[in-house]
């Protein structure tokens, strides 16, 4: 299943790369090992990546990237994040 590359269909948004950790014991939220100045501007396509692997039982330590309009989703030995 790993690595997934999804279409999105629009080259639109920002780029971007971030270490993510869904758990299932706290399925409302997850951690994103990504520094930003700004937290409201996490992007919204990695995020719900983050939602749609929580939906489908999917709990881990992933790599999700945005790249002009495709997700490329890669799941990473739990640990740490960076």
């Amino acid at each position: 299943m790993f690595p997934l590359t999804v279409p999105l269909g629009n080259p639109g948004g920002y780029s971007g790369q971030a270490s993510i950790a869904i758990h299932a014991a706290n399925e409302a939220e997850f951690e994103a090992g990504m520094e930003l100045a700004d937290w409201t501007r996490f992007p919204a396509r990695i995020r719900a990546a983050a939602t749609a692997l929580r939906d489908a039982g999917r709990f881990g330590t992933f790599s999700v990237e945005h790249e002009e309009g495709t997700l490329i989703i890669t799941e990473q030995p739990n640990g740490p994040l960076p």
